[in-house]
């Protein structure tokens, strides 16, 4: 008797399944990445929060060091006020006993190419015109000049050339004509330029002038 055929069939075969040690290493791989990304990121973080404290620290130095500058130009326009008369304001006037501010009749600049800084230390300070305050409760050390803005020492009216507001014009009456956008001034009255130097904390060095009129 014979039998019937038998058919074979064969599933198809199935790929191994990953170890577990394979798969642990990529998840750690990938957890290191991650890390990293995250440390970049704070690192980032932390850099620029110091760079705001800074920017936020030098803006109060230089609000500090504006306030300690107006207090410098307080006392030499004081100064100032007190000899404004007779022939007081005509010539320099050295740092000396009795004579605790210093006062140039002429205007003097830095050369070309040369700051304020340079020109402060080399010029002004030997001429023994400088006059310092006491470091104040900031921490801020002002130093100021007096200039008169002439060409020279001497009376104003002896031809040294000395900047001055206009006059009131013939027939002007004193008043200000409408619109006219410039001031009028006393005849007499002369330019004194002040020039303040603050040192301040982290060795901060700035300067600061105002021009006043007598």
């Amino acid at each position: 008797m014979l039998s019937a055929p038998h058919t074979l069939t064969h599933s198809p075969g199935r790929a191994p399944a990953p170890r577990a040690g394979a798969q642990r290493g990529i998840v750690l791989l990938l957890a290191i990445v991650v890390l990293v990304i995250m440390s970049l990121a704070a690192v980032g973080l932390m850099r620029s929060m110091l760079s705001s404290n800074k920017v936020a620290g030098n803006l109060a130095f230089q609000q500090s060091a504006i306030q300690s500058a107006d207090t410098g130009i307080e006392s030499a326009v004081a100064w100032l006020e007190q000899n404004n008369f007779g022939v007081n304001l005509h010539n320099n006037v050295t740092i000396a006993a009795g004579r605790p501010v210093g006062y140039l009749a002429l205007r003097q600049d830095p050369a070309v190419n040369q700051s304020w800084e340079t020109f402060w230390n080399a010029v002004l300070i030997p001429s023994n015109t400088v006059t310092t305050l006491a470091t104040d409760a900031a921490g801020n050390t002002v130093s100021f000049v007096i200039q008169r803005l002439c060409n020279g020492q001497g009376a104003p009216t002896s031809g040294i050339g000395c900047e001055a507001p206009p006059a009131t014009a013939p027939g002007e009456g004193g008043s200000k004509r409408a619109n006219s956008g410039t001031p009028i001034g006393i005849p007499n009255q002369r330019y004194y330029r002040i020039t303040t130097r603050v040192v301040g904390p982290r060795n901060t060095v700035g300067f600061v002038q105002a021009v006043v009129a007598l």
